[in-house]
């Protein structure tokens, strides 16, 4: 079912100034490269939950949100620790903050960009998903693994003029979750960007509060 554009007009996008991070892999097809600098620009184009054929820039708006998105996606990458195979002892309390996945864990670099975007809508206000119900954009979609409906979404992005979009994480339950996928339009606004850990990892802590896709959860990323 196509989307009703004109509902979707209705939602209040505003200018924001936003800074949001994400990660990417300190590899280059798929060997470490002493020499490679990431892009933290780069974007694959029709890729992902709110793809579009330019390319969608993926962040989110805490360190902890951008974790819990990259162990969603990667959960067959988690190594398991040594001696946590049948599950993670509880006792391990605030260690599990600190503590990596792996080994080896995941090595990759954290970024930080800032962006002064003319026109955002923030998809997690109620308002906001009274207007999406309206224009037939069904709100469960916004969190599920299929990302069909989502993609409807993005694909009339550019005819809202929207540079980007405030959407709820599907990676984490813990509030608030935010990402901000940003469109092409928004890419351009970029003011300041750096790279603010390399190499970094995601923690155990990380991993446990991930919400994973069906059936995709490692069997040892347990408490016991």
């Amino acid at each position: 079912m196509s989307l009703l554009v004109e509902q979707l007009l209705r939602i209040p996008a505003r200018p924001c100034r936003i800074t949001v991070f994400r990660t990417i892999a300190l590899t280059l097809m798929g060997t470490a490269a002493e020499e490679f600098v990431p892009d933290p620009e780069y974007v694959k184009p029709d890729s992902g939950r709110w793809a579009t054929p330019e390319g969608t820039l993926y962040t989110a708006t805490s360190v902890a949100v951008t974790w819990n998105e990259y162990c969603r996606w990667s959960a067959k990458d988690l190594s398991c620790p040594p001696d946590h195979t049948d599950g993670i002892p509880k006792q391990l309390g605030a260690r599990l903050a600190y503590q990596a996945v792996g080994p080896p864990p995941p090595q990759r670099a954290l970024v930080r960009l800032e962006f002064a975007l003319e026109r955002v809508p923030d998809l997690t206000l109620l308002s906001a998903a009274q207007a999406l119900l309206a224009a037939q954009f069904d709100v469960s979609k916004l969190r599920c693994d299929d990302h069909s409906e989502c993609r409807k979404l993005s694909a009339v992005a550019p005819q809202l003029g929207w540079d980007a979009m405030i959407v709820p994480s599907a990676a984490t339950d813990q509030q608030p979750g935010r990402c901000v996928p940003i469109f092409q339009a928004g890419r351009a606004r970029i003011v300041d960007r750096e790279v603010a850990a390399s190499p970094a990892s995601p923690t155990l802590f990380h991993a446990l509060e991930t919400r994973y896709r069906v059936g995709e959860r490692p069997g040892w990323l347990k408490l016991r």
